[in-house]
């Protein structure tokens, strides 16, 4: 009787022992476990390794036995669905490793439609950067994701609706369905969904058409980005409305005061791009302004006017000069966006070639390629 209870506990804890293991084994079959563990995988990359380490794994010319291509694992990812979206936006909020979120940001375009909610509540915890990269996920996924992009527009966050806009404008035309929710968004109290509302319809161009009368009297609205969004929109949508009704305003903010006033003038006109051709002696004008940042935007509006700006040509020469190297960007800039037309400043901008700063320079040798695409 002694033997037979002396055997009785050894055994009990076996079975339980057994039991735990099997259930144990059972846990780690769960999708959710494997989501888990692929994400530690994926997270396991970066984490404990210096800069330069990290760096060489990106560019592929380290790869430890131990480490698997991203694209392993996100393709193990996409497998499990939507359980894995909930651990992938863990490890993004829970990292500022770019790469890391970089990584995040496909496997959540690859598991589709259904971790698109998932990217949408999490547009709420996330910075401006991040916002980003999550835009990216759903710009991935593609025009299926619009529907539930609609709809959040109507998100609480004004970083969901933020989000939202953002990437319906990255899609374009292919998602003009949302126009009509994006005309109501222009009305949003959140300045900056304001912006992305603007710029999303600009971006659907000549499929907006509905936009126009929304975007008139957003040319009024009490933000400067918002105006000049607007004003941009209606240079892609409809370029003689934008002409009458936007360039004037503008034209005569040149001629403001006040200095943001003027910057902002300029560089709403450069959103209009060509239609905003009538105010090229303006903005002529307006490279010899004081302040740096107004001259830098008249030569980006130039710029963006095209090839109908040839008549600036010599005074964007004479900007490639400016004491403030952000100027000599922007005209290096200008110069080539009017291409052969400027053939003018080719001496000048092979002279730029030799500029202090590497920003100018390189702007200075593409120019060059846009004047000359043949090399000649």
């Amino acid at each position: 009787m002694k033997l037979r209870k002396r055997w009785v506990i050894p055994a009990a804890a076996i079975l339980l022992a057994a039991l735990a293991a099997i259930g144990w084994w059972r846990h780690t079959q769960t999708p959710e476990y494997k989501a888990r563990r692929l994400v530690s995988e994926m997270r396991g990359r970066y984490q404990d390794r210096t800069p330069p380490q990290r760096w060489l794994i990106r560019l592929g010319l380290m790869k430890p036995p131990e480490v698997r291509e991203s694209k392993a694992i996100e393709k193990d990812l996409a497998a499990l669905g939507e359980v894995a979206a909930g651990p992938l936006l863990e490890a993004f909020n829970n990292t500022q490793s770019w790469s890391l979120r970089r990584d995040v940001t496909h496997a959540l375009g690859a598991i589709g439609l259904p971790g698109v909610p998932h990217v949408i509540r999490a547009f709420k915890g996330t910075d401006e950067l991040g916002r980003a990269c999550l835009v990216d996920a759903l710009v991935e996924v593609g025009p299926a994701t619009v529907p539930q992009l609609i709809r959040a527009l109507e998100h609480e966050h004004p970083n969901g609706r933020d989000g939202a806009a953002q990437a319906l404008g990255r899609m374009g035309p292919a998602a003009k369905a949302a126009a009509p929710a994006l005309i109501r968004a222009l009305k949003d109290k959140d300045r900056q969904v304001r912006w992305a509302a603007a710029q999303a319809l600009g971006r659907m161009a000549a499929s907006a058409r509905e936009a126009v009368p929304a975007l008139i009297p957003a040319l009024n609205d009490e933000d400067a980005g918002v105006r000049a969004y607007a004003a941009g929109a209606l240079g892609r949508i409809d370029p003689a409305v934008a002409a009458k009704e936007a360039v004037p305003r503008f034209t005569k903010d040149l001629r403001s005061e006040d200095v943001r006033v003027r910057s902002l003038a300029a560089w709403s006109l450069g959103e209009i791009g060509a239609p905003a051709r009538q105010a090229i002696p303006e903005l002529i004008q307006a490279l010899k302004d004081k302040q740096w940042d107004v001259r830098s935007s008249a030569a980006f509006a130039l710029g963006a006017i095209g090839p109908s700006a040839r008549e600036a040509v010599p005074a964007l020469i004479h900007a490639l000069k400016d004491k403030d190297s952000r100027v000599r960007f922007s005209a290096a800039r200008a110069l080539g966006k009017i291409g052969p037309p400027a053939a003018a400043a080719v001496p000048a901008l092979s002279e730029a070639l030799k500029d202090e700063k590497d920003y100018v320079r390189q702007a200075a040798a593409e120019a060059l390629k846009q004047i000359r695409p043949t090399g000649n």
